[in-house]
């Protein structure tokens, strides 16, 4: 990771008169070089002012870009400030929402990018995952079971069954990327049925006995199949709602179930 961060260092600041999303890239190069983590606080406005040796007003909408992307955090009244941020796959969906609605996608172009790239993601899991990450998996997917009817409750199991399983892969990009792309999904409003979350759980169960296994072959022909179901579902019971085009105004993760 140092030597990464050497690599990416910047010997200087750049010159007064920079954009705001310029000095935007530097504070975010700054934060990540100096080894700040989440929690830190950040330099006062004056200081930053002295350093970067541009206006209040650029600082100001530079740090509001970096707080839209989660990278900081700031806090107005006593002891408030700006502090250092981690983001997360929230802040990746909110800009994917945003970019893929003025491209045209639609819920259903989503759903075909997860088929192809889901089988591929859990053969990864299962090379990689813990006891521990198959303890988290087996939890979730009792849980699922349990709220079967209770729609909310199921899908709050449901995520971090398959959120656990992202994180089995190591792989930092499909960590952040499934459940972006999962949420974008959902933000077509469908709430599939009763027999339908039977049926996903039992693919789930096939897929997660797969990984628990080490089996990454039969992982991959498991989603594959629990994929090319889903489609087929999804195509049969929403066939209005997969052609809508993804709308970065449907993204609010305020209306998920609690």
């Amino acid at each position: 990771m140092a030597g990464d961060r050497e690599k990416g260092r910047r010997s200087d600041v750049r010159p007064r008169g920079g954009t705001a999303l310029h000095l935007a890239r530097d504070i975010a190069q700054e934060i990540y070089d100096s080894g700040m983590k989440p929690g830190d606080r950040y330099r006062s406005e004056a200081e930053a002012l002295a350093l970067h040796g541009v206006s209040r007003g650029a600082l100001r909408e530079a740090l509001r870009f970096l707080q839209i992307q989660g990278v900081i955090k700031i806090k107005s009244g006593p002891g408030g400030g700006t502090y250092v941020g981690k983001p997360n796959w929230e802040e990746l969906a909110s800009t994917l929402a945003l970019v893929l609605q003025f491209s045209g996608a639609t819920i259903e172009s989503l759903m075909i990018a997860r088929s192809a790239l889901e089988p591929g993601l859990v053969a990864l899991a299962a090379r990689h995952a813990t006891a521990d990450d198959c303890d988290l998996m087996a939890r979730a997917i009792e849980d699922m079971g349990v709220a079967i009817g209770d729609y909310p409750a199921y899908y709050r199991a449901y995520s971090r069954f398959w959120n656990a399983v992202a994180d089995a892969t190591r792989n930092p990009l499909l960590e952040m990327l499934a459940p972006a792309l999962r949420r974008l999904t959902r933000s077509g409003g469908m709430v599939p049925d009763e027999p339908y979350r039977v049926r996903a759980l039992k693919h789930a169960r096939s897929v997660f006995d797969a990984i628990r296994d080490r089996d990454a072959e039969g992982a991959r022909r498991a989603m594959a199949e629990l994929v090319e179901g889903y489609l087929h579902d999804m195509r049969a019971l929403f066939s209005n709602e997969i052609v809508r085009t993804v709308s970065f105004a449907d993204f609010d993760p305020e209306l998920d179930p609690r």
